[in-house]
């Protein structure tokens, strides 16, 4: 078995963290769903919301729900 090394994982970690970050935005902007009211549906706060569109926060799975439920998605469009 091949040794991943630990700078390919933290490119392989930051891309995925790059395209969840995106599918968030993406899919809040086309869904006509501001900020606000995301914050709203999911009980994060508006900070969380944009640290997680921008790809600051490496979200944990309970945040990742939170976000598909407010954008009232399944959790496989934000993490495809």
């Amino acid at each position: 078995m091949e040794r991943i090394r630990s700078s390919d994982l933290k490119i392989k970690i930051d891309e995925h963290r790059f395209k969840i970050s995106s599918n968030i935005k993406r899919i809040r902007e086309e869904s006509g769903i501001s900020l606000e009211d995301l914050s709203f549906y999911s009980r994060l706060s508006v900070n969380t919301i944009r640290n997680l569109e921008s790809g600051v926060l490496n979200p944990t799975i309970t945040t990742l729900v939170q976000v598909s439920d407010g954008l009232r998605v399944p959790l496989q469009c934000i993490l495809l």
